[in-house]
């Protein structure tokens, strides 16, 4: 009997009841973790395949402090990151770029820009670009 088989014979009990189950640690532990999306604290290497982006930039945004409560073990050791921090970071990068898409998408109308854009082709033998803008008509 799976641990959802379980979980779904306990809801047809009385909430008075009490029950005694047996199950292993590493069965209980996995169930967990999947019902809660993942376990609590992941490596880069987890993070980068759960939440994206490479295992050298979790490390980066780890060594840097960007990441909320990561730690490590021993001064060399794998960097341990908490879920909830690496998906309030990604959620922070989230908001980023979107303000930058905001930004990016207001567009100026071309006859209010000041400054012409573009190659400019002037008359042959004038270098002086104000000069000849005003000899034309």
């Amino acid at each position: 009997m799976t641990l959802d088989d379980t979980i779904g014979a306990l809801a047809h009990l009385p909430d008075d009841a009490q029950v005694t189950i047996s199950i292993r640690k590493a069965d209980l532990v996995k169930a967990l973790e999947q019902r809660a999306g993942g376990p609590a604290v992941l490596t880069t290497t987890q993070a980068a395949k759960g939440l994206g982006y490479t295992a050298e930039r979790w490390r980066r945004w780890a060594v840097d402090g960007v990441v909320d409560g990561a730690y490590q073990d021993a001064a060399e050791g794998p960097w341990h990151l908490p879920r909830v921090s690496c998906e309030a970071h990604i959620a922070r990068l989230a908001e980023t770029g979107a303000k930058r898409a905001r930004r990016s998408s207001t567009v100026v109308p071309i006859a209010l820009r000041s400054v012409p854009r573009g190659p400019w082709k002037g008359k042959a033998g004038s270098s002086d670009r104000a000069a000849t803008r005003a000899q034309t008509p």
